[in-house]
This record gives C-alpha cells, sequence and structure tokens, in this order.
C-alpha cells in the first residue's frame, strides 16, 4: 500500500468511514487517491462527504467515458483550496463545481433561474425570495414602507412588476415549461 493510501484509509477510519468505502480504496487509481488525500488533509471533511464527492467524480467518469484523473482535471482544485474561506465552504465549492460538471442541465437552469430573480430584484427594487430548493413555484416578495406614499409606490413597482416579461419567464422556468 503506497503512503497516500495508507494515509486517506487512516483518516477515514478515524471519521468511521464505513466498511463500503474503506473496500473500494483497493479499486481506485492513483490520481484520485491523491485527490481524496488532499481533501483530507486541507479541508478534513467527513468520510460521508468524501464518498459523496468521490460517487460524483465516479458517475461523471462513467457518464462521459473518462478516466477519474481527466474528471478531477476539469476543476481547479488547488484555486478552490486556495480562497481565503472557511474549509467547509472550500469543500463546499469543490462539490458544487463537480456537481455542475455531473449535472449540467440543472446548472443551467438554476443559472437561468437566479439571473432573472437579479434582473428582477434590480429593476424592480423588491425583496424577492425563491422556493426552498427550487421545489415548487411560490414566490415571497418582502415589502418596506414608512408612510402611506411608499406603500403607494410599492404597489404600483408590484403591479407593473406582474406584467414583467422576466418575472413570466421565470415561472415557466420554474414549473418546468421551457
Amino acid at each position: 500500500m503506497d503512503l497516500d493510501k495508507s494515509l486517506l484509509t487512516n483518516y477515514l477510519l478515524e471519521k468511521s468511514a464505513s466498511k463500503e468505502l474503506l473496500d473500494s480504496l483497493d479499486k481506485l487509481d492513483k490520481p484520485l487517491i491523491d485527490f481524496l488525500t488532499l481533501l483530507a488533509s486541507e479541508l478534513g471533511p467527513s468520510a460521508n462527504s468524501i464518498n459523496s464527492i468521490l460517487q460524483i467524480v465516479r458517475e461523471i467518469s462513467l457518464r462521459d467515458g473518462t478516466s477519474s484523473s481527466e474528471v478531477i482535471k476539469a476543476v481547479n482544485i488547488q484555486a478552490l483550496i486556495d480562497t481565503k474561506r472557511a474549509r467547509k465552504e472550500k469543500f463546499s465549492l469543490i462539490r458544487q463545481a463537480f456537481e455542475q460538471i455531473r449535472f449540467p442541465e440543472k446548472t443551467r437552469i438554476e443559472k437561468e433561474i437566479y439571473s432573472l430573480v437579479s434582473d428582477i430584484k434590480r429593476e424592480f427594487n423588491v425583496k424577492l425570495e425563491l422556493p426552498q430548493d427550487l421545489e415548487g413555484d411560490i414566490l415571497s416578495i418582502s415589502v418596506n414602507f414608512k408612510d402611506p406614499e411608499s406603500l403607494l409606490e410599492n404597489s404600483k413597482r408590484l403591479e407593473s412588476l406582474s406584467s414583467s416579461p422576466k418575472l413570466t419567464q421565470l415561472f415557466k422556468v420554474l414549473k418546468g415549461d421551457i
């Protein structure tokens, strides 16, 4: 057993990894072992987090017919590790980068939704909230006002928003009618 695999195995044992995950280490190629060891040493994720990112890399590799090392090269891991963020945030960014590769259509739809929401917020000066986890098509708007006149201004903005093509497009995307 090489040093990186031994380090990774010991790390996962300390994190109470499942026997299935530990057994799977023998089937991993060196670039994948090196990648997981880097994550473990730099970010200290849980065994479940390691397993989930390993699963995503494997799924991309199988779907695209490429090696895991090619999948790993598609994400600039070191740049994400070097960002000035908390370790959990860095791991989350790395996971998101792989999820964007794994689920390109979902990523495209999410980008469209967030772009539309940003445009609507900017154009109509409203606080627009999406459904949790983008599950559903009910939006919430928060309105602040300090006097009856500002409430009237807000109502006019909301009336204008109701006929916005961007709002119509947002509902189409949320409902899956695109």
